[in-house]
């Protein structure tokens, strides 16, 4: 995977959670990713879950995959299944910015 696409992530990541950069930093690993957000994830399972269902709302991380996910797998670390869900949806986002923000320039172009 592209290293910009995970340091892009991990920027959307800290915006939409609301939280200082630096607490996830702008790893280039989707595996140190993973780890930062899950840790997050995690106090905010522990100390705020209201907080935490507000923000996955948010964020459109889809409810019911996640319940259905959560409820199926039975893993015993429940914060690292949605740090992935995080994850995925986030690069989503960044992603579909690319491929538009590159088509709006190509189109650009052919106008000159």
């Amino acid at each position: 995977m592209e290293k910009e696409i995970i340091v892009q992530t991990a920027q959307l990541i800290s915006k939409e959670l609301y939280i200082e950069e630096e607490l996830i930093g702008l790893p280039d690993q989707m595996d140190l990713l993973r780890e930062r957000v899950a840790a997050v994830v995690k106090d905010l399972l522990d100390f705020d879950f209201g907080q935490l269902l507000n923000l996955l709302y948010l964020m459109d991380v889809d409810e019911e995959k996640l319940k259905e996910m959560l409820h199926e797998t039975g893993e015993t670390d429940p914060h690292y299944m949605i740090a992935d869900m995080i994850i995925e949806r986030e690069m989503q986002k960044v992603l579909s910015r690319q491929k538009y923000k590159q088509k709006k320039l190509e189109d650009d172009e052919e106008a000159w």
